[in-house]
């Protein structure tokens, strides 16, 4: 897996990508697998690090993931550009990718925190409805604006992708 993440880099640095993607197993495992997985995760910090960009961690849920963001920073890697995939909106440690839930999404809002919106949507037809569909963050972009929360879609979807992953969303609206 490190390997892989190896070649991930080298994407990222040949211009080919602008992030990468790591985290653990989101399961019970026993501790030889779950040290592992941090040792991995770990070193797709310091890959991140080296070729300067963004990593997504795929991960366990919760709201704690304070020493996950140390771990990254101990490698050189600054926490805002570490986001967690699929979180809610009280996450502390990493950037956060909120689920377009609007519970969730309301929390996020009231943090007043950068972050990210998302539906983690699955084209799985043996589990319809697993997750949210992917008209999803649309909906809830309306929604937010409906209730004069225009700065929280400025973060979600301008202010946010910029900081972490280095791109301007609002230039892609003239093509």
């Amino acid at each position: 897996m490190q390997t892989g993440l190896d070649v991930a880099a080298g994407y990222v640095d040949n211009g080919d990508a602008l992030a990468m993607k790591s985290g653990r197993p989101h399961y019970d495992v026993d501790d030889a697998v779950w040290e592992a997985s941090n040792e991995v995760m770990c070193h797709g910090f310091e890959r991140a690090a080296d070729v300067g960009c963004a990593i997504q961690l795929h991960t366990e849920g919760g709201e704690d993931f304070e020493a996950v963001a140390r771990w990254a920073e101990d490698r050189g890697l600054d926490r805002t550009q570490v986001v967690k995939h699929y979180s809610g909106g009280r996450l502390r440690g990493p950037v956060k990718s909120v689920l377009a839930d609007k519970d969730e999404l309301e929390i996020a809002v009231e943090t007043d925190d950068p972050f990210l919106m998302e539906t983690d949507y699955i084209d799985d037809p043996d589990r319809p409805g697993a997750v949210l569909g992917p008209k999803t963050v649309p909906r809830r972009v309306r929604w937010l604006l409906e209730n004069g929360d225009e700065d929280a879609v400025r973060t979600a979807h301008v202010e946010t992708p910029k900081a972490v992953y280095g791109i301007d969303t609002e230039a892609t609206l003239e093509r």
